[in-house]
């Protein structure tokens, strides 16, 4: 039998530290803005334009920062079409910006809008993908003659900007130790995370009703740790984990949807899919979603566990950022500026959610989105007729849930999630980083006191589980990622600044 050693499989490509940071993401938005600069100096400079945006009405109007109910604005339930018609139009414009790279075909007609959509064009009262990019005040007669001989010349940033909205960028994330590689999902307007009630907080699940304080909460959240472990050591049995090239697996991205506690948060570019997740339930019992029924939000206390925590069971929550500014918050923290970071999901084996819009936050036990100033907050009264209309709209969750992934080791899964049994290599690290200076020890014998059980070498796989892998590798075999998700891979060849290597 083989002794097992730390770390779990795949976890030596990526941190799960909440801060961190790219090169090559940095070198590729720093030649964004020596572009934008050659083309509008000044007033192309993204870290100038970033902060005219944090000093703007438009970001200190908001609620952003919010202790109670009272201090969210309310959308009504025309305010919300309204919201999911003018993300239909940036779709639209989206699809026509990749839809036409080649600038040598385009009409002139067509090359101005593309130039407005961008943002580099400074027609008032035209919605934009980037209104912050470019800073069109009180512009000259002579600059704006400039304007119009680039978008005449056909020169310009167009090509390089469009790229943030393409599908299929191979991407490296990271933190100062290690780097992952993600496929980025084309930008969308705005990022989105929706929740069905008002719960006083927003956490991940690794922290809800984390104190950190007690020998519960600690032993609570070693033990949620190592049956993640577990899972990934799942993960490692099946081939297209062993054999995935397309970009790097992120495992703690897959544990999060199937439901493991992790340090993560989920945060969607899809108002349709925010609005799901704000309106709809998941029942336990059959295993489906459901919309949200009269009886969930008729009075403030109608959930019994959103009372407990303090909340208000009447409203969903949504909160929204801006995407064409939190997507240069790894360029612009070495400057002072922080925001919060947003990473892509990128395209995993098993992902049973949808990709296109799916993104995510990493967290530690002091965030909490009602405080974070990166998003605003709105409210939106709960009705029968919104929660029906969603429901439907996003067929029964089919659209939210379109892959069958591991569903078919779903009983497996859940053992995993109530097993007590892990191997010891992963409890000193675990223990070293959520119960410092105690003994490992005193931590394994508290462990042990709860039911806990470690053991050095690799188990015996049962009969059952041998078979239901080989089921799913013969299911697996032969993957075509392009016939797949429908696009191919892009690398853009750039020097990494700071490490070894010339990459891509």
């Amino acid at each position: 039998m083989n002794k097992i050693t730390f770390p779990p499989p795949f976890l030596n490509y990526v941190s799960n530290s909440p801060s961190y940071f790219s090169m090559q993401r940095s070198m590729y938005e720093k030649a964004i803005e020596n572009l934008c600069k050659a083309e509008f100096q000044e007033r192309g400079d993204v870290y100038n334009n970033i902060l005219r945006y944090t000093n703007s009405d438009e970001y200190l109007n908001s609620a952003r920062m919010i202790e109670t109910l009272s201090e969210l604005p309310e959308l009504s339930f025309c305010d919300v079409e309204k919201m999911l018609e003018d993300e239909k139009k940036d779709q639209e414009t989206i699809q026509f910006l990749v839809d036409h790279e080649n600038l040598s075909t385009l009409k002139p007609e067509e090359l101005s809008f593309i130039y407005t959509a961008l943002g580099l064009s400074p027609e008032k009262n035209k919605r934009t993908l980037n209104n912050w990019l470019v800073n069109f005040d009180s512009l000259t007669d002579q600059e704006i003659r400039n304007i119009e001989d680039t978008k005449n010349n056909k020169r310009g940033p167009i090509g390089e900007l469009v790229d943030f909205f393409r599908t299929g960028f191979l991407v490296d994330y990271g933190d100062s130790t290690s780097f992952i590689d993600l496929i980025r999902q084309g930008r969308q307007r705005y990022y989105y995370r929706g929740e069905n009630a008002f719960y006083g907080s927003s956490k991940a699940n690794y922290f809800r009703n984390f104190v950190g304080k007690t020998d519960k909460d600690r032993m609570r959240i070693i033990i949620s740790q190592l049956q993640l472990f577990n899972f990934i050591r799942f993960l490692e049995k099946f081939d297209i984990c062993k054999k995935w090239t397309y970009g790097q697996i992120f495992p703690y991205a897959i544990a999060q949807h199937y439901g493991f506690p992790t340090n993560l948060m989920d945060v969607t570019s899809n108002l349709d899919v925010a609005l799901f997740f704000a309106c709809c339930k998941y029942d336990n019992d059959s295993k489906k979603w459901r919309p949200l029924e009269r009886t969930d939000f008729e009075k403030v206390d109608s959930r019994k566990n959103v009372a407990n925590m303090g909340g208000d069971s009447r409203y969903a929550v949504i909160h929204r950022a801006l995407s064409e500014i939190v997507d240069w918050a790894y360029y612009v923290e070495r400057k002072g500026i922080k925001l919060t970071k947003v990473m892509p999901i990128g395209y995993q084996p098993f992902m049973r959610c949808n990709y296109q819009y799916g993104y995510l936050i990493r967290t530690n036990s002091k965030y909490d989105m009602y405080k974070d100033p990166t998003f605003e907050k709105f409210k939106i009264p709960l009705s029968e007729k919104l929660c029906e209309m969603v429901y439907e709209k996003m067929e029964h969750g089919k659209k939210i849930y379109p892959n069958d992934g591991l569903n078919e080791c779903e009983d497996i899964i859940e053992s995993i999630k109530k097993s007590k049994s892990f191997y010891l290599c992963d409890l000193e690290p675990t223990a070293k980083e959520f119960w410092p200076n105690v003994p490992i020890p005193y931590v394994r014998d508290r462990l042990e006191d709860n039911g806990c059980s470690f053991h050095e070498y690799e188990k015996e796989l049962s009969p059952r589980r041998i078979k239901r892998i080989a089921k799913l590798n013969k299911k697996w075999r032969g993957f075509d990622f392009e016939e797949h998700y429908g696009f191919s891979v892009k690398m853009r060849p750039m020097i990494t600044i700071g490490r070894d290597t010339l990459k891509r």
